[in-house]
């Protein structure tokens, strides 16, 4: 089977553990798509631009720029290819219809069986008019936007590309309940796991490591209004004052939709408002006592991927698809609907931390699973 693979860098983390699983199975043709302007996301960072007149860049080209390179190797290496493709800073307009006329173009003659989009971009915004091969599938893994964070031209890229997918995939019950019942959908919608994201787990020697002293606790992530880091905060104003020694960090880029009042900052708490590199989200999280995702909504989490894949206990809010992944102890779900439930739950962690006990991870959301049951969702589509 001949199976195109388009993602992007700010999905990189999750798909290359698909990536590397598939591509021992299929003819695989990897496609990371970005624009000219945004060169990282992720666990991919990329110091300048290749020549232009090119539609496509393979790795080996382009390894001499992107940072921790070598990593990506172990992944990739039974890829058929795996490319990089620049798109115009502008979206959409007359370059951007050019790009999507070549890369089109460079798709068919490949003559793929199954075109996947992992998710689909307003980068793409042409490709319905230019892309002959018939067998779309196409990720879906936010349904609805999260809180405060709507935006046109998801809207605009799903009506143009909704229509000619074959089937959608989600990641998590939740997701597929929802992207059903939203759109309506009569084409076959198949659900898989997100997967621990095991890319961190090769940052080993990290700086990071001195930058916090003692034991802490971890928010990491973009900071968002529906991320639930005020519920967190008036949590931890108690928490501090029962174990004193404790520190909360909370680390990641802070968006415009978001403020605290001062009154919830203290001592014990330390912020990291910037974007983190790779080898600072494994540092932070390998050393801190557990991670905490209070969400007031959400689909799935690729921080709860990443602590799993770096075997750190997680405490996750009852919303969305996020107990799904918290099986066999590798975790604790608490209901934000109770008062005191991330109380409670912060205070369950600590406890259990002085038992020693360690997290398992089950088959159903490991790499090997869910790749057997895409390949057959694959071959359902022709």
């Amino acid at each position: 089977m001949k199976v195109v693979y388009i993602t992007y860098p700010f999905f990189l983390d999750f798909s290359i553990e698909y990536i590397k699983e598939l591509s021992k199975r299929v003819e695989l043709h990897v496609y990371v798509l970005t624009s000219e302007d945004k060169l990282s996301g992720t666990i991919f960072k990329i110091d300048g631009l290749p020549e232009r007149e090119k539609v496509s860049h393979p790795f080996e080209e382009i390894k001499g720029m992107l940072k921790d390179a070598n990593y990506f190797e172990s992944y990739l290496k039974d890829c058929k290819r795996f490319d990089l493709v620049f798109f115009p800073k502008k979206r959409v307009g007359m370059k951007g219809l050019q790009k999507n006329r070549q890369f089109a173009k460079l798709i068919n003659g490949i003559r793929p069986d199954v075109v996947h989009f992992d998710d689909i971009s307003i980068l793409l915004f042409a490709m319905p008019f230019f892309l002959k091969v018939k067998n779309w599938v196409i990720d879906v893994h936010d349904p609805k936007p999260h809180s405060g964070e709507a935006d046109w031209r998801r809207k605009m890229i799903r009506t143009l590309m909704y229509p000619r997918a074959k089937k959608f995939l989600t990641y998590s019950a939740h997701s597929k309940r929802t992207f059903e019942s939203i759109y309506g959908i009569s084409k076959p919608v198949n659900n898989l796991s997100l997967v621990p994201y095991t890319f961190y787990d090769r940052y080993k020697e990290l700086a990071t490591e001195q930058l916090i002293e003692g034991e802490y606790l971890l928010f990491i992530g973009r900071v968002s209004a529906y991320k639930g880091v005020s519920d967190l905060l008036e949590a931890f104003k108690i928490i501090s004052k029962e174990y004193p020694k404790i520190k909360l960090v909370i680390a990641g880029k802070w968006k415009s939709n978001f403020s605290v009042e001062e009154d919830v900052i203290s001592d014990q708490v330390i912020i990291i408002d910037r974007f983190l590199e790779n080898e600072e989200v494994a540092g932070l999280i390998r050393k801190s006592k557990g991670v905490i995702c209070p969400y007031k909504d959400a689909t799935q989490s690729g921080v709860v991927m990443t602590a799993l894949g770096l075997r750190k206990e997680i405490i996750v809010s009852n919303v969305g698809g996020l107990p799904e992944t918290i099986i066999n102890g590798n975790g604790i779900v608490y209901d934000r609907n109770k008062e005191d439930g991330l109380l409670k739950a912060i205070k369950q962690l600590l406890d259990r931390k002085k038992s020693g006990e360690k997290i398992t991870l089950s088959p159903e959301i490991l790499p090997p699973y869910n790749v057997d049951k895409l390949i057959k969702f694959y071959q359902e589509t022709y």
